[in-house]
C-alpha cells in the first residue's frame, strides 16, 4: 500500500512537488470522494496511500501525542482560512480536538511547504518508531493485568476517624487557625 512509512514526509514531498492529494473511501477504490469525512484514507500519489487516521512525528502542542495525517492535511488545505472558519471546518469534519492548534496552524504549513527545516513539534523517525513501540506495548501490558486495577480499587483511604470534624476545622470544631511564619512553632 505504501512505499514510505513515514507519512507526514511523503505528504511534504507531495507538497513540494506539486502532487494533487486526493481523498479515498478505501485504498483499493480509485474514485475520489468530496470531504475529508467521507474518506478513510488519503492517496498522496499514484503508488502512496495511507489511513487518515495514520499518526504522524508531528506533536501536539507540548504533549507527546502525534497529530493524525488527516489533522495535518486539513491544517494545509484550509491554511488561507481565518481561525474561527478553520475550526468550524475542522468541526465538521470530525477533528475537535484532534486538529492542528489555530496558533500551530502556520508553523506546520510552512514547514510542509518547505519554509523551515525544523521544528521542536517534529519528532525524528527513531524516536516516533520508539514511542510508538512503547505505547503498543503499554495498552498490550494494561488490557492483560486487569488484576493491577482491580488492587488499585481495592486500596484504602483514609479512615473515617482521619476526617473527623475536628481535623478538619468544620463546625464540630469551632478553634481559630492562625497564620504561623515559616520557621517559628505554635
Amino acid at each position: 500500500m505504501t512505499s514510505t512509512s513515514d507519512a507526514l514526509l511523503a505528504f511534504r514531498q507531495a507538497i513540494q512537488s506539486h502532487n494533487q492529494t486526493i481523498l479515498l473511501s478505501s485504498p483499493s477504490t480509485s474514485t475520489p470522494v468530496e470531504s475529508l469525512s467521507q474518506a478513510t484514507h488519503i492517496q498522496i500519489s499514484p503508488s502512496i496511500i495511507f489511513p487518515k487516521s495514520t499518526p504522524t512525528r508531528w506533536r501536539k502542542g507540548s504533549s507527546s501525542t502525534s497529530t493524525t495525517l488527516e489533522a495535518i492535511y486539513l491544517a494545509y488545505q484550509l491554511k488561507s482560512l481565518p481561525a474561527p472558519n478553520y475550526t468550524k471546518q475542522a468541526r465538521e469534519d470530525g477533528l475537535g480536538i484532534g486538529m492542528v492548534l489555530v496558533t500551530e496552524r502556520k508553523i506546520v504549513v510552512d514547514w510542509l511547504k518547505g519554509n523551515s527545516d525544523s521544528s521542536e513539534r517534529l519528532v525524528e523517525s527513531e524516536k516516533l518508531a520508539a514511542a510508538l513501540k512503547a505505547a503498543e506495548s503499554h495498552a498490550l501490558a494494561s488490557n492483560s493485568d486487569s488484576s493491577l486495577s482491580k488492587n488499585l480499587t481495592a486500596t484504602p483511604h483514609a479512615s473515617s476517624s482521619f476526617l473527623s470534624s475536628k481535623s478538619l476545622g468544620t463546625a464540630g470544631s469551632l478553634r481559630r487557625r492562625r497564620n504561623v511564619p515559616l520557621g517559628q512553632s505554635s
